[in-house]
């Protein structure tokens, strides 16, 4: 049964297609990191620290603008298509997996509670949240981005031509969808040859490789069995 969609009606003619995906995905992504660096000020200017690294508040910078472009290009193809249940549940499953080796998610006997701690925009508020059974570390900027990650699997799976197995198989063996999984270790400093500010690097750079190869996969609607030419 091949995936279900909706036409893109109502959209005007710029909007649509993959150009119209680019289109709307600049503005999305441009907004939303205007909207970062007007926060970014009123934070500096409220005093709450004299000196911040540049490269520091740029990561969230990137990653929330590219998972907001992101969104829009996918929702601006030409239809919309209809998340089934298994797709949806490997996405779901995609972000776990991700918020796992990050560290962001562990699993051991805990109590029950919420802190939360404040800092720079993007990477604060940090929620850390004690579920019983596990313990989850929700950093904005990067979660957000996690989850976008798995959404767009989700939509990607739908939109596939052939099986769902052929749809999974054919994502995976493209290196571009595995590289969030190296670069959350690598986040994680559980690289010995990857420390400090150029783990972060390298998360970003696959985190942004993934969410276009993702995307195009979306905006094509067509089958992921081979990675995209170079």
């Amino acid at each position: 049964m091949g995936p279900v969609t909706e036409p893109a009606e109502g959209l005007p003619p710029r909007l649509r297609g993959a150009s119209g995906a680019a289109y709307r995905g600049f503005l999305a992504g441009s907004l939303v990191a205007l909207a970062y660096l007007v926060v970014l000020g009123g934070y500096l200017t409220a005093g709450e620290t004299d000196v911040i690294d540049p490269l520091r508040a740029a990561y969230p910078l990137v990653w929330l603008s590219l998972s907001a472009a992101a969104i829009a290009g996918a929702t601006a193809g030409a239809g919309r298509a209809t998340v089934r249940p298994w797709p949806a549940a490997i996405g779901g499953g995609y972000v776990l997996l991700l918020a796992w080796i990050s560290g962001q998610l562990t699993f051991a006997p805990t109590g029950f509670g919420v802190e939360a701690s404040a800092g720079l925009p993007g990477w604060a508020p940090v929620v850390i949240a004690d579920l019983g059974v596990a313990t989850a570390v929700v950093v904005p900027f990067q979660s957000l981005g996690y989850v976008v990650l798995g959404a767009l699997l989700a939509r990607a799976l739908s939109v596939t031509g052939g099986s769902l197995l052929a749809g999974v198989l054919g994502l995976f063996t493209c290196a571009g969808c595995v590289l969030p999984v190296i670069a959350a270790v690598a986040a994680a400093g559980s690289v010995p040859v990857i420390s400090g500010g150029l783990s972060y690097a390298v998360s970003t750079a696959a985190f942004a490789l993934t969410l276009g190869v993702l995307t195009a996969v979306v905006v094509r609607g067509g089958p992921t069995t081979a990675c995209p030419r170079e």
